[in-house]
């Protein structure tokens, strides 16, 4: 049985208990090599059927790699579909879902990575959460984060014994067939006991004069099991994307492949995109714009979001630092603009598109970087004016203040009144009393805490805000702003994550305004909520969305969801929501 303990998009990490021995995916099926990553499993007939097994034998005996004989199943282990796409996949009873699926043709699919990358997202989209995904013979430690970006769960060694047998010597960043000998202006080589050798150097022991093949697989298998650890690192410090990214830059098979991914992917793999991660969004290359939790950010911002109602629209670009209003540019645009006034604050940035003032805090508009270059690709100018025009036609303004320079002219075009107030630079003296004149001249009564309120609940919840500020009162700053109903404190707004975070009461508003319920059996959570006392949960919950327990409308406990909502439901194993707060209730249990 599976467990994901770790999940981004398709990317996870996980358990595994094939025949009752525990591995941790993305996992190496390979054999017995002592001294390697504990990704590489003992025995691949313990685990997977013969049709299926990693390394045949005639390609071992020619690797010199040693190998066990064929094993006797009896009907145990893990049950293994093996499919050559997505219509073979079909509907089980409970007691014959398959644990592995295993694509059998991805050898040949990847010479075309278009086309293999459609399949694995089709039949990827249709498994169960609980099902791992095996593509067999194509793995190389240059290509592994993107198979764990695809979802896969695991490999083989298959590809590192050709090499070997080929006198190629693989590295992270591809292979290298000049293996007939060393040279001094080699770094070095790593010998059968896993001890690094360095060249021109007196080391006590002279290298070989050339590589056989089960020196070269033995250091081929040890580069395969690095990398997929250098790719689990990466995918917790939620910079997978990049790794992929950096090796697109070497290898033009990946590079087509990623770009189909970024475009057909992301209905698939938002679902499971946390709502807010602890490390910031390195968005180096014009590919994070199509990055899912950069798309979820402007897709909400339109089809969720609505502004706090306002005379004057003023437009600013975005800063360094993280949030806009603690850098310094931004301190001093708020001392031009002032307090009070009927004016709404957005940021204009890349990849994010436009940042409402009060959603600043919101994943991931509020940890994010950019390298700045003061100019815009084509790419950049479509994503913005396309945003912006949408923007406008449902949030309206009597006026529109622009403080952007002269880079951002290209939205002149959907901006044919505004008032353009930078000349040089926007926070040159000059600029920002043309910035203090244009706002003084809009109306002094500005939108209310409530209507900040109002707009944050509506980006964060698809439904049942109005429901849910019924008779509040809002108090405080509005970054850290609390909600309180008749003297009970209902929730507050984390002004590190931007999110509503409720109580106990809060909890029960949210039941009555249908906000993230997540249904459960009638017990008594003494911790977190596993996924088997889950009974229902909304398609639009996401890992991170704050959540609600309850059984038959009563409250249980309040929560951060560690699962999306499909997920809760369809696993049999791990946490599905993080408790924070549990409900009293009555009675024995």
């Amino acid at each position: 049985m599976f467990e994901a303990t770790f999940r981004d998009g398709f990317a996870r990490l996980g358990r595994w208990d094939p025949n009752g021995t525990r591995v941790n995916t993305p996992f190496i099926l390979g054999i017995d090599v002592h001294g390697l990553s504990h990704r590489v499993s003992p025995s691949v007939q313990d685990l997977l059927p013969q049709d299926v097994i990693p390394v045949p034998a005639e390609l071992a005996d020619r690797a010199g790699i040693p190998h066990p004989g064929p094993a006797v199943r009896d009907g145990r282990g893990p049950r293994v579909l093996v499919v050559s796409g997505p219509d073979q996949l079909g509907t089980y009873e409970d007691d014959e879902v398959p644990e592995v699926i295993a694509l059998a043709n991805s050898n040949y699919l990847w010479r075309d990575p278009s086309r293999l990358v459609r399949t694995v997202v089709e039949v990827r989209s249709l498994m169960r959460f609980d099902q791992l995904l095996y593509l067999p013979g194509v793995a190389t430690p240059a290509n592994v984060p993107f198979l764990q970006l695809l979802g896969v769960d695991l490999i083989d060694p298959v590809q590192m014994a050709y090499a070997a047998v080929n006198g190629i010597d693989h590295t992270v960043d591809g292979g290298d067939q000049d293996t007939d000998g060393f040279s001094d202006d080699l770094p070095g080589f790593t010998d059968l006991d896993g001890n690094i050798r360095m060249s021109g150097m007196s080391t006590g022991s002279a290298p070989p004069a050339a590589l056989t093949p089960a020196h070269l697989f033995r250091g081929n298998l040890r580069a395969l099991s690095n990398s997929v650890d250098r790719s689990c690192r990466a995918l917790k410090r939620g910079l997978l994307r990049n790794l992929v990214e950096s090796g697109c830059a070497l290898h033009i098979d990946q590079t087509q492949g990623y770009r189909v991914f970024n475009r057909i992917s992301y209905e698939h793999v938002e679902r499971s995109t946390p709502a807010w991660r602890k490390s910031p969004v390195l968005a180096t290359t014009e590919c994070s714009l199509a990055w899912p939790e950069v798309v979820r950010f402007r897709e909400r911002v339109i089809k969720r979001y609505r502004a706090p109602g306002a005379n004057t629209l003023i437009l600013l670009p975005c800063s360094a630092k993280k949030p806009y209003s603690q850098s310094r540019s931004h301190n001093l645009f708020r001392e031009a603009v002032g307090r009070g006034r009927s004016i709404h604050e957005v940021m204009v940035t890349s990849p994010m598109g436009l940042v409402p003032r009060e959603l600043e805090r919101f994943h991931p508009a509020g940890n994010y970087d950019i390298p700045v270059t003061g100019e815009w690709s084509a790419n950049e100018r479509e994503m913005l004016t396309d945003l912006l025009k949408r923007y406008l036609e449902n949030n309206s303004y009597d006026r529109v203040v622009v403080h952007l320079d002269e880079g951002h002219r290209f939205l002149e075009d959907v901006l044919p009144d505004a008032e353009w107030t930078v000349d040089g630079r926007a926070t040159s003296e000059g600029s920002l009393e043309a910035l203090s004149k244009a706002a003084s001249a809009a109306p002094e009564r500005g939108p209310s805490r409530f209507d900040y309120a109002r707009s944050r609940l509506r980006f964060q919840f698809p439904e049942g805000w109005d429901t849910l500020l019924e008779d509040c009162e809002i108090n405080g700053a509005w970054w850290k702003a609390s909600v309180q109903r008749k003297g009970d404190l209902l929730g507050f707004f984390d002004p590190d994550r931007g999110f509503f975070i409720s109580t106990i009461p809060g909890g029960q508003a949210m039941i009555d305004a249908g906000i993230n319920v997540v249904e459960i059996g009638d017990f008594k959570p003494t911790s977190n909520i596993m996924a088997p006392g889950v009974v229902a949960a909304g398609d639009w919950i996401r890992p991170g969305d704050e959540v609600v327990a309850a059984h038959e409308d009563e409250i249980r406990a309040v929560g951060t969801a560690v699962m999306s909502g499909p997920e809760m439901v369809e696993s049999q194993r791990g946490a599905a929501i993080r408790v924070r707060e549990r409900a009293y209730i009555g009675g024995p249990g």
